[in-house]
């Protein structure tokens, strides 16, 4: 849904977003996120089976990522990378 009215906030599920993290000396990981983007909340999926699709955040969006310790603010505002 691309038109949301104001006010009002478009859950979805089932696409599993994730975010790559990159560390100084190349090394990478990839976890589950939560994503934000104008009106629409993209839920993570919280199962080892269900695989990833990298988010591609555009700006103005935010991202969480997810530990099994607890939950990052990764991005707020401006595209990774």
């Amino acid at each position: 849904m691309e038109s949301i009215p104001t006010g009002h906030l478009n859950l979805c599920g089932h696409i599993h977003p994730g975010v790559r993290l990159l560390g100084k000396a190349r090394q990478t990981v990839r976890i589950p996120c939560f994503h934000l983007s104008k009106s629409r909340l993209i839920l993570p999926a919280f199962g080892n089976f269900t695989g990833l699709a990298l988010v591609k955040p555009k700006d103005g969006d935010t991202i969480w990522g997810i530990t099994p310790e607890k939950i990052i603010h990764i991005l707020s505002g401006t595209s990774i990378g």
